[in-house]
């Protein structure tokens, strides 16, 4: 009956083991597959805030050096916008192209943008942003001096 006991023993053993090393072999799979799922994710929304600014950048661009007669890609743009930018700052797009009183200019609009798709952290201010105003446009909104010269 001893060897019976053994042989028993031996078995359970066997199996708490094979049960064990499945079960570190699933969690180490879990763990790696969930690590690696949040990097995905996390890599995805980066992206898609990239293509997001590429867009509001692209509009900037459009409008800033527009011809006149062509509207068409600009139109695209500006409803895209509108398409995913909070009613606040689709207002802000708007109050800018009309040249309201009080509206915010290209570069407070960009920054707006900017702090919405990086979730309010950003460091920038209006004074770091520059760019290059086109002669046949002198319409468009300049980067203010800096030091007010």
């Amino acid at each position: 009956m001893e060897a019976m006991d053994l042989t028993v023993i031996i078995l359970c053993l066997s199996a708490i083991q094979a049960l064990l090393a499945w079960w570190i072999q699933a969690r180490i799979t879990n763990s790696c597959k969930h690590e690696y799922d949040k990097r995905l994710e996390s890599f995805k929304r980066d992206q898609l805030r990239k293509d997001k600014a590429a867009v509001v950048a692209e509009f900037l661009a459009e409008w800033t050096h527009l011809q006149r007669d062509d509207t068409k890609r600009l139109n695209q743009l500006l409803w895209e916008l509108t398409l995913y930018l909070p009613s606040e700052l689709v207002r802000d797009v708007k109050s800018m192209i009309i040249k309201s009183p009080g509206g915010k200019t290209s570069s407070e609009v960009l920054l707006a943008v900017r702090q919405h798709l990086l979730d309010g952290i950003d460091p920038l201010n209006e004074n770091d942003i520059v760019h290059f105003k086109h002669p046949a446009n002198p319409s468009m909104v300049s980067h203010p001096p800096i030091g007010g010269t």
